[in-house]
């Protein structure tokens, strides 16, 4: 218990070292998962901004190179129709100056230009400005004055020879709106003699791109160089004549010469492309109407936007699973940090928690109490029976311990068959011993285990918080002390602290510093008792017995300070110097003797043991059978195949075994045939109450009777009378040990005295 009490309070501040790492490991992986999805979403979301960017800059760019396409092959035409209206215009100029300027207008026009008149009409004005002749009017039937058209002024006035296109204008001899292509002929003497005209439908300008069917949306327009629209279609239809605002702005691209607006307002994409029509004074205007590829894109980029979000809905909900799955694994680590495997009850971690929680709130939930219980009787049923069974017996142990406590108290498995109750809110000593007393009575209450019925019972350390101390290591140690207080008292009972065992354990404790230097200081002494053959009378061997000569409290009983030795560990390094002793000091004696070693439970698991044996018997030279070591049943009780294996390397070195007080514990005579026993030591509680308790002696006959049918041989303990020797020799007991004989002495005392003691026998 004290062990473990002393390992509960530095390892309740941090879960045990392998949780930590799991759950450290765990954070960091779920924090990474974290970060990546995040990361994740980020960046497809960006890769998604940036792939609607990209295919959005490329279907403008797209849209921009066909409009431009689509503006250069209507420039052509527009160039091809202005080619074939100037060379018209030069041809007439031409035949009036090869009729040597006296030509016959209205002959060379009906002959040779009768053509659509809807469309077109080719005119001739003189000097003068009056109308000499047209396809609509071979011979005015009264003069038509046209000198004050634009174009005629125009080329009247115009010092170079040139080609003019007009405004649309109505005709005043076919009355249909037309545009005209002008240039001027002059006289032999190369003055002003007037301008030859043809007259084209503006419609006709535009008859290329209305061909093209393109749709609502698109528009041609074609612009002279005063901005007033010549011919228009589409969108621009109803702007012929009238003057065009240019749709290009700061933003508008040059393409191969070709100027490029592109206009996105209303959800839509409308893009115009300007192009001056090469070599005549006329600007070509296309816009072409993208909203069907914008609506495509438009739905294309809400089925990406609806995959990215579907995409990174799954990525949330495995976060959010990760998440999940990491506080679920974070609740059952941080329950089993703090619950014992087997009874589920808290374990040792959390009972430092909830102390350390109580003892900071004294002032406000007052004051509780804490009840350390230990299994009586345990440990022999764990041995006897087998570990299943005393986990099984564990388990009902915490199921009557959960039937004590209210909801606000806490029990605990502190390890083993320890266990912890912290009691909240007791308002006095009574509230405290009604719990001891009601756990001591269900523990004491028989066990049921199938076919087993196991009865054991609880011992009770108790220290009040608040009272007896105020923080969890005081509290715990002073609840340790109280239980050894109840174990002392004869265990199934509950005991207080006190004052006086504190005094107790402030003995103790000098008692266990001053044996943890009592092997150092040479304080440690061996006393001899002779064993004596019952039929020849002679000493055959000696008991080495340890006693403690302490300096200021004198010879130390080994009843007081062997269990200390045994539970603090030093019983190996002082058992190691009796082994070395005690063959020493027989080494000295005649060849016949022997010496018998007692062996603990805690030797024998020791690893150091066969070792400290061997070094023993090379450095006294003392052969291995004149050494005989004694070993309880509860040593053998446990079926440890590690201590067949000891025994047996024991019996290699030629050293003998013998049971010490045999029939007191768990006896199982077959584990007299599993192990290489030669010798079985009566107890003294058996020879002593022959003579006055009938049961004792068949006890001893029996067991004298199976040593020889097992041919191991049997030593009497505690034989004080000659009545009592002369039984046993009687019952055929081979050797026998008591105060008839010697009491222990120092070895200087009794060794050298051997033969004398053989003949007071």
């Amino acid at each position: 218990m004290k062990r473990v009490l002393h390992s509960v309070v530095p390892e309740r501040l941090v879960p045990p070292r392998l949780s930590v790492k799991r759950r450290a490991l765990l954070r960091a992986i779920a924090q990474s998962m974290t970060l990546f999805g995040l990361a994740f979403i980020g960046l497809l979301w960006l890769s998604l901004a940036e792939l609607a960017g990209q295919q959005e800059k490329s279907m403008l760019r797209q849209s921009e190179q066909e409009t431009a396409n689509l503006s250069l092959v209507v420039e052509k035409s527009v160039q091809r129709t202005a080619d074939n209206l100037d060379r018209i215009l030069k041809y007439l100029r031409e035949t009036y100056k090869i009729d040597h300027y006296t030509t016959n207008w209205a002959r060379i026009v009906h002959e040779k230009f009768t053509i659509d008149h809807q469309a077109v009409q080719v005119a001739v004005i003189d000097q003068n400005g009056m109308l000499v002749t047209s396809s609509a009017m071979l011979h005015p039937k009264k003069p038509l004055y046209l000198g004050d058209r634009a174009h005629f002024i125009f080329q009247k006035n115009s010092k170079t020879d040139s080609l003019f296109i007009s405004k649309p204008v109505i005709g005043r001899a076919s009355g249909k709106q037309s545009v005209q292509f002008t240039r001027r002929f002059n006289h032999a003497d190369g003055s002003f003699a007037g301008v030859v005209v043809i007259s084209l439908d503006p419609g006709r300008l535009a008859n290329s791109f209305s061909k093209l069917q393109l749709g609502s949306g698109h528009g041609f327009a074609l612009e002279g160089n005063d901005g007033i629209i010549r011919s228009g279609s589409g969108i621009y239809g109803g702007l012929v004549g009238k003057r065009y605002v240019s749709a290009h702005s700061p933003v508008s691209k040059d393409i191969y010469g070709t100027l490029i607006s592109d206009d996105q307002s209303n959800g839509g994409l409308r893009v115009t492309a300007e192009r001056m029509v090469k070599g005549y004074p006329l600007k070509v205007i296309v816009t072409s109407d993208y909203a069907a590829k914008i609506a495509a894109w438009q739905a294309t980029k809400r089925g990406y936007t609806a995959g990215a979000a579907i995409l990174s809905l799954i990525v949330v909900l495995a976060m959010v699973a990760s998440a999940m799955s990491r506080l679920r694994f974070e609740t059952k680590m941080n329950y089993l940090a703090r619950h014992d495997a087997l009874t589920g009850l808290s374990n040792r971690f959390h009972l430092g928690e909830v102390l350390d929680d109580a003892c900071a709130n004294l002032d406000c939930k007052g004051n509780f109490a804490l009840h350390l219980v230990d299994l009586d009787g345990f440990k022999l049923v764990n041995d006897a029976y087998g570990h299943p069974t005393g986990d099984a017996l564990l388990l009902l142990a915490a199921q009557r311990l959960r039937l004590v406590l209210r909801s606000s108290d806490v029990v605990a498995r502190l390890g083993g068959d320890e266990f912890a109750v912290i009691q909240h809110g007791i308002k006095n000593e009574g509230d405290t011993m009604q719990v001891a007393s009601r756990i001591c009575e269900l523990l004491a209450e028989p066990f049921q285990l199938g076919a087993l019925q196991i009865k054991i019972g609880a011992s009770i350390g108790i220290a009040v918080g608040g009272v007896d101390a105020f923080t969890a290591n005081d509290l715990l140690r002073l609840a340790d002390m109280a239980l050894y207080g109840a174990k002392g008292s004869g265990r199934g009972s509950y005991c207080f602290f006190s004052e006086e065992l504190n005094a107790k354990a402030l003995a103790r404790g000098e008692l266990e510093t001053g044996l943890t230097n009592a092997l150092q200081n040479h304080e440690l002494v061996l006393f001899y008792q002779p064993i004596v053959s019952t039929v020849t009378g002679e000493v055959t061997s000696f008991e080495a017995l340890l006693r403690w000569q302490h300096p200021e409290r004198g010879l130390v009983s080994p009843l007081d300070f062997i269990p200390l030795a045994e539970e603090t560990g030093l019983i190996i390094p002082i058992g190691e110097w009796i082994f070395e002793q005690a063959c020493a000091d027989l080494a000295r004696c005649p060849e016949h003797l022997s010496v018998s070693v007692n062996c603990s439970p805690v030797q024998m698991n020791s690893l150091r043991l066969i070792a400290s044996v061997k070094t023993a018997l090379e450095k006294s030279g003392l052969r291995g059978d004149r050494l005989r070591i004694e070993i309880t049943e509860s040593t053998l009780m446990s079926e440890n195949s590690l201590v067949v294996a000891r025994l047996e390397e024991l019996r290699g070195l030629g050293v003998k075994i013998s049971i010490d007080d045999f029939g007191t514990g768990f006896s199982c005579l077959s584990y007299l045939q599993r192990y290489p026993i030669d010798c079985i030591k009566i107890d003294r509680s058996f020879v002593s109450k022959m003579a006055s308790e009938q049961d004792s002696t068949p006890i001893v006959v029996a067991i004298v009777g199976l040593a020889k049918g097992l041919k191991m041989t049997t030593v009497a303990e505690g034989v004080e009378t000659a009545a009592q020797l002369r039984e046993l020799t009687d019952m055929g007991c081979t050797e026998a040990q008591g105060y008839l004989f010697s009491p222990p002495r120092p070895a200087q005392e009794i060794l050298p005295r051997s033969d004398k003691l053989r003949d007071a026998a």
